[in-house]
């Protein structure tokens, strides 16, 4: 199952908004999904990395994201992935090497 919650601009003001809770995240760029992430902290710390580039120029260069609080992030994240490489053939563009 994707993630139900809406996308928001890639902005500080929108980051701010999201609870400091475990969860999975996803970054868009205008049309695809190009990262997803997961955090067992913060969902909002792991966003600000991102945009303040601690994660490198690709998750940087996102447009726009979403996120949904889960009690298991760890396998939320896998399911997302699996269902993304088996739609796409490859998986996102932040997570190929």
């Amino acid at each position: 199952m994707p993630i139900h919650y809406p996308k928001h601009d890639f902005i500080d003001f929108y980051i701010s908004t999201v609870p400091d809770k475990a969860g999975v995240y996803a970054l868009w760029d205008e049309t695809e999904i190009i990262f997803y992430g997961w955090t067992r902290d913060s969902i909002r710390g792991e966003l600000y990395n991102h945009k303040h580039g601690r994660h490198g120029s690709c998750t940087r260069a996102a447009v726009y994201f979403n996120y949904q609080p889960t009690l298991f992030p760890d396998y939320k994240y896998r399911e997302l992935i699996r269902e993304f490489e088996s739609e796409h053939n490859r998986p996102p563009r932040c997570h190929e090497s």
